[in-house]
C-alpha cells in the first residue's frame, strides 16, 4: 500500500545535553558541549525518521494543553509529519523526558509521562488507520486502557494495512499478557533485546524471538545493539550484524530501526535487506546528540555501500 505510515504512540519532548558525567551538588553548575530539544517517543521519533527518509507520515497521539504540546506540534511539522491525528489533553501536560547523556552515549532519563497514555481512538483515528499504508503502534504497554493498541492493530488487520510493534519499556514484564496477546495481529514485532528477554524470560535473544514468532508475530526483528539484530520468520532465525559508528547517544536507536525496517519493506526489500537498511539507521542516529539525527536516503545509502559491519 502506498498511503502514509500512521505512527500511534507516545509523542515526546526530550531535552538532552552531553557529555554530563555528574549532577553538580547543590546548586552547582556545569558546562556542557551541547544542548538540544527534539520530538521523540515510540510515536514521535520514529515519525520524524520516517519523514527524513522522505515516508510519508501521519502522527495519532495525545499530547497535552501547554507550551511543550506547541512545541512539538512545530518540530514535528518542520520535519514533514502530518499532526492531524495529534490530540489535546485539557489540563495536561504534555509528555518530556529530560537527558542527561554520558560521555559514551547512555542516557539515563527523567521521564514525566504526561498525556499521552490516556489515549483513545476517535472516528478520524479509524479513518487514518484504515487508509494508511502502514501502521506503525508503539509501547501498547504504556497505554492506560490496552484496548486502544488492540482496537487498532485490528482496524488495520480488516482493511489488510501492515502492522508493525515496538515496545518502550526497559522491563515489559507487567504487560505480557497485553503483548503477546497483540502478536497474532502483527506483521513485524521489533523490540530490542532487554524487552524480549524480559517478556519471555530468556537469557538468550534468538530463543525468545522464535517464541514471539510462534505467538503469532509473522516477523520478529529484535535489535541486539553493536551486535545488530536477530530476525526471525517463516525461513528461520538469522543475524543480521550493526555497522561499525561511533557512538555519541543512543536515544532514539530503536525508532530508527524500527523507521529503517518499515522504509526497507515499502521499498521491496526482503526483510534482511530491510534489516540491514534499519542498522544504517541506527549507526547515523548514535553519531549525533537526539533521535532526530539527520536521516536522509542518500546517507543511510552511503552507510551501506560504504561501511564495514561491526
Amino acid at each position: 500500500m502506498t498511503g502514509p505510515v500512521v505512527c500511534l504512540g507516545p509523542y515526546i519532548v526530550d531535552v538532552l545535553a552531553r557529555p554530563v558525567t555528574e549532577i553538580p551538588d547543590g546548586q552547582g553548575g556545569a558546562r556542557v558541549e551541547e544542548i538540544r530539544i527534539t520530538a521523540a517517543g515510540t510515536g514521535g521519533g520514529t515519525g520524524v525518521d520516517l519523514a527524513q527518509l522522505e515516508v510519508p507520515v501521519t502522527a495519532l497521539g495525545l499530547i497535552g494543553d501547554d507550551e511543550l504540546a506547541d512545541l512539538l506540534t512545530m518540530l514535528l511539522e518542520r520535519h514533514g509529519v502530518n499532526t492531524e491525528g495529534l490530540r489535546r489533553a485539557d489540563s495536561t501536560q504534555t509528555s518530556a523526558t529530560v537527558l542527561p547523556i554520558r560521555p559514551n552515549g547512555e542516557r539515563p532519563a527523567l521521564h514525566c509521562p504526561g498525556a499521552y497514555p490516556a489515549l483513545r481512538l476517535d472516528a478520524d483515528h479509524r479513518r487514518l488507520i484504515e487508509t494508511a499504508g502502514h501502521l506503525h503502534i508503539g509501547a501498547p504497554e504504556r497505554f492506560h486502557d490496552s484496548r486502544v493498541p488492540q482496537e487498532a492493530a485490528t482496524i488495520a488487520r480488516r482493511a489488510g494495512v501492515p502492522v508493525s510493534l515496538d515496545l518502550l519499556s526497559g522491563d515489559p514484564a507487567d504487560a505480557i499478557d497485553q503483548i503477546r496477546s497483540l502478536l497474532p495481529l502483527i506483521d513485524l514485532f521489533c523490540p530490542n533485546d532487554d524487552q524480549i528477554r524480559a517478556l519471555y524470560g530468556t537469557e538468550d535473544v534468538a530463543p525468545a524471538a522464535r517464541l514471539a514468532h510462534a505467538d503469532g508475530a509473522a516477523t520478529v526483528v529484535a535489535s541486539t545493539g553493536p551486535d545488530g539484530a536477530v530476525v526471525v520468520d517463516g525461513s528461520g532465525t538469522r543475524v543480521v550484524p550493526a555497522f561499525a559508528t561511533e557512538v555519541v547517544d543512543t536515544t532514539g536507536c530503536g525508532d530508527s530501526v524500527s523507521a529503517g525496517l518499515i522504509d526497507g519493506l515499502r521499498r521491496g526489500h526482503s526483510i534482511d535487506d530491510a534489516t540491514r537498511r534499519a542498522m544504517a539507521c541506527a549507526a547515523l542516529v548514535c553519531e549525533r546528540l537526539g533521535s532526530d539525527a539527520g536521516l536522509t536516503p542518500a546517507r543511510v545509502d552511503s552507510v551501506l555501500l560504504n561501511r564495514p559491519s561491526a
